[in-house]
């Protein structure tokens, strides 16, 4: 039989182990864990955000949601596009962008058929 000693060290790291997991869910950056590490490599970023962007409102976009719904959390993007993926037409909407062509965070998203279906929010290193 395991002294009781043992049982309760193995019984906190265990639940040490799950807490930070936890933690590392729920905390994880906007650009994602590889994306907190590049904007840490860049020496330069100059991210413009359009005038009502926020990342607590762009967190909360979710694939389906409508234009409509969109424009309430984080407001009008700074520019629309259309592209063309495998086929099929859609509507892009970016809501950052680089002021001098340095490294920046991406915040775009696109629309097909009046929907969400692609979220981008990453950091591109230049």
């Amino acid at each position: 039989m395991a002294e009781p000693t043992r049982i309760y060290r193995s019984a906190a790291i265990a639940a040490t182990l799950c807490a930070s997991g936890f933690l590392a869910y729920i905390c994880e950056p906007l650009d994602g864990y590889r994306g907190w590490f590049l904007s840490q490599l860049a020496q330069k970023e100059d991210t413009v955000y359009a005038p009502q962007y926020s990342n607590a409102g762009f967190r909360k976009i979710a694939v389906g949601m409508t234009d409509e719904d969109v424009i309430r959390l984080v407001g009008k993007p700074l520019e629309t596009y259309s592209v063309s993926l495998g086929g099929k037409q859609y509507i892009g909407w970016r809501f950052s962008r680089s002021a001098n062509g340095a490294s920046y965070r991406i915040r775009a998203l696109l629309f097909r058929e009046g929907r969400v279906s692609k979220i981008f929010r990453e950091f591109y290193l230049d």
